[in-house]
């Protein structure tokens, strides 16, 4: 049984490590277009972090101005 649980555990790390590069590879392939951003919180377990992402590849790609952080909190 001990064998066979960490088998598994193993086998889960490996494939998000592979599905974590393979993320990694598509942002830097994205060319993030300006009209895909969107503003998103990138930390909803924690305190409030604001970003500009891009809404293809979900890339953080800059901070939101108050205008623009204004209309999101609408």
């Amino acid at each position: 049984m001990d064998h066979e649980f960490k088998s598994k555990v193993e086998s889960i790390q490996t494939k998000i490590s592979t599905l974590t590069k393979e993320l990694k590879q598509l942002r830097e392939d994205c060319s993030h277009p300006k009209e895909s951003e969107v503003i998103r919180d990138v930390n909803p377990l924690g305190s409030s972090e604001v970003r500009k992402v891009c809404g293809l590849c979900g890339h953080e790609v800059g901070y939101p101005t108050m205008p623009e952080l204004t209309k999101w909190l609408e």
